[in-house]
């Protein structure tokens, strides 16, 4: 081997070595930036005003499927009232979906409906501030423009985008690769498929390395001077049909949403005096209904609960149930290990755990593994907790929400914990942006009552106006078939939620 070949061989392993230290470096660093000032809250503990649950459901009914669905029309009720602004944080806002495989004429335009809404209420209040955050997805990173966000910027409405890139990496094994060598890459054409909505514009090389960040804004919420509304439902034409849970509130906690949202707007590049005028117009206005009587008479209390707080909040409320308690669990998306383990230790220490699960089957009309819901629906059901499927059509049973039923003075204490965290280590572990909210209620609170008979309702298909209906399926219809494949869908699964390398 001559000189000049060994000082080559030695240059070039050095450059890979140095390569590899700098991608190790990089994906430790990023994997542990801290959020912004104002985010990951576990807020203050607040009294109510008026308090909304809010369902969407959609079910089976003598062979057919029926759909209920609340959400928008309070979104579009708090559109309409707002008198001093409007600030909307919404992941999912589109049409796109795969019209091959969507059902015959297609999914209700929602995006437009809101859209629609927006621009009406624009056009009656021209000099009424909205504010609109969402997600990059929307317009696949960049690579096309989205016809519902430039009417809404036709009309006046300022549109941000999340800075995504602000946010620690989820996925840190190939966002480490991505920040130290794709993000410096120039904008390639946009000569690939769209794999989101087959028959849109095509995308760039350069989006679909951002995809693969796994990262979002996952929030979706609504805020106005007046009320809130908090949910688990995208404004996304093929989540339409999906069942959902919301909840619209009054009163001092929507002083701590503004706050969250602040620091949203300002991490993708926002300035924050558009938000202090907000801050006086809600404070004067709170202080303005201070001592009227509420419009709910029952001592409710709400919190705010984002990002990471969201994990530690539902741990404690689980822990927090004694024997002969009741925990009741309905989630899309369950997966975080210190969450599932509390969960266990609840049905083992006496308390009856339901869990009201999502297949994970079904997305806009593709077929998915069924990850994570059958391995750790099959952990729950050993461990004790009664576990349920919910009886899906080709939509999703999509909610986010933690209820738990406790003794206490006069008779008890019901708490709710609702939104759009799905209980994963991307969602409640500091990684996507999501606002939660939780209440405190007595037992037999209106509001813990309603939740109580919404419950009843899908666990036990109990008739609706009187009609047979079928809403979940009991765990023993669709357990994992097979020793073998059980244990590949649970190491598969650990490896997705330990090292972010999945879609969950």
């Amino acid at each position: 081997m001559s000189t000049f070949t060994r000082y080559a061989l030695t240059a070039t392993t050095a450059l890979v070595a140095g390569a590899c230290v700098t991608t190790a470096l990089t994906g430790y660093r990023q994997a542990r930036i801290p959020l912004a000032k104002g985010l990951s809250l576990e807020g203050r503990s607040h009294p109510s005003g008026y308090t909304q649950l809010l369902a969407d459901l959609t079910y089976q009914q003598e062979g057919t499927t029926v759909s209920e669905q609340s959400i928008f029309a309070a979104l579009e009720g708090l559109i309409e009232r707002a008198q001093d602004f409007l600030v909307l944080d919404l992941f999912l806002f589109n049409s796109d979906y795969d019209r091959t495989r969507g059902p015959e004429g297609g999914y209700p335009r929602l995006a437009e409906r809101v859209t629609r809404a927006l621009v009406n209420k624009r056009a009656q209040a021209p000099e009424l501030p909205i504010i609109f955050i969402t997600d990059p997805i929307n317009t696949f990173y960049g690579s096309y423009s989205l016809p519902h966000l430039e009417q809404l910027a036709d009309a006046g409405v300022q549109v941000v985008m999340t800075d995504l890139d602000a946010l620690a990496d989820s996925n840190p094994i190939y966002s480490a690769f991505y920040r130290t060598f794709l993000a410096r890459l120039p904008e390639l054409p946009a000569g690939l498929p769209n794999v989101l909505a087959p028959g849109r514009p095509r995308v760039s090389p350069n989006a679909y390395a951002r995809l693969f960040n796994f990262k979002a804004n996952h929030r979706k919420l609504a805020l106005s001077e007046r009320e809130a509304l908090v949910s688990s439902a995208n404004p996304h034409d093929a989540s339409a049909p999906n069942s959902n849970l919301g909840l619209l509130v009054t009163g001092p906690v929507l002083a701590d949403i503004l706050a969250s949202e602040r620091a949203i707007y300002t991490l993708s590049g926002g300035q924050g005096e558009v938000f202090d005028r907000f801050e006086q117009v809600l404070t004067q206005g709170l202080r303005d209904r201070n001592g009227q009587s509420s419009e709910d008479h029952e001592p409710v209390r709400v919190q705010l609960v984002t990002e990471g707080a969201i994990r530690r909040v539902a741990c404690q409320m689980v822990r927090a149930v004694e024997p002969g308690g009741e925990i009741c669990l309905g989630m899309f998306y369950l997966a975080e290990r210190s969450v599932v383990r509390e969960l266990k230790a609840a049905a083992q220490r006496g308390v009856q755990v339901q869990a009201l699960l999502d297949l994970n089957l079904d997305a806009f009309g593709r077929k998915k593994t069924g990850l994570p819901a059958l391995p750790v629906a099959r952990e729950l059901q050993g461990a004790g907790v009664q576990v349920r499927w919910y009886a899906t059509s080709g939509e999703q049973f999509h909610p986010k929400y933690l209820a738990t039923y406790r003794k206490g003075e006069g008779g008890g204490i019901f708490e709710l914990l609702v939104g759009s965290g799905n209980f994963t280590r991307r969602n409640i572990c500091n990684y996507n942006l999501e606002t939660d909210l939780r209440l405190v209620a007595p037992i037999d609170a209106h509001l813990a009552q309603e939740f109580t008979a919404y419950w009843s309702l899908m666990w036990r298909n109990e008739p609706v106006a009187g009609r047979p209906a079928l809403l979940s399926l009991p765990y023993e219809g669709r357990e994992e078939p097979g020793a073998m494949r059980s244990a590949l869908h649970k190491l598969v699964y650990r490896f997705q939620e330990a090292t972010g390398l999945g879609t969950f």
